[in-house]
């Protein structure tokens, strides 16, 4: 019995071959939760992809492919490590605290809260490796 080999997404050239491959492939977790389909794929001057675009059943999120394996026909997307969840949950909770904290004070003062707090939900994100949609 032959093994699968496993690519790194963002180590491969993509030519146009490999392109409509993806394009639309299911997109699983290790355990093979279903996340969502590729839609387009950014690429980089060299033809490595720069993000991926998945369509989930509830939002379209970015990847960064280095999180991205190619497995026969299956596309794993790395899950993140405790590590990065835990400072990713730490960033949220300080923006949720920067919005708590804007309740009740002059319009001034809620502005630069709210600032703050987009600034943690953005380092939150970027623990995760993820861009808004």
């Amino acid at each position: 019995m032959s093994e699968e080999k496993v690519f790194r997404l963002s180590e491969l050239y993509m030519n146009y071959k490999i392109i409509e491959k993806l394009i639309g492939s299911v997109v699983t977790t290790p355990d093979g939760r279903e996340l969502g389909t590729i839609y387009h794929i950014y690429l980089n001057d060299d033809h490595t992809p720069r993000k991926i675009a998945v369509k989930g059943k509830d939002a379209t999120f970015y990847v960064n492919p280095k999180h991205m394996f190619l497995a026969g026909d299956k596309v794993i997307l790395q899950e993140p490590t405790q590590a990065d969840l835990r400072r990713a949950i730490q960033e949220t909770l300080k923006a949720l605290q920067e919005l708590f904290e804007a309740l009740g004070q002059d319009p001034e003062k809620t502005a630069l809260n709210v600032a703050v707090a987009e600034e943690h939900l953005r380092n939150a994100l970027n623990c995760l490796e993820v861009e808004q949609g």
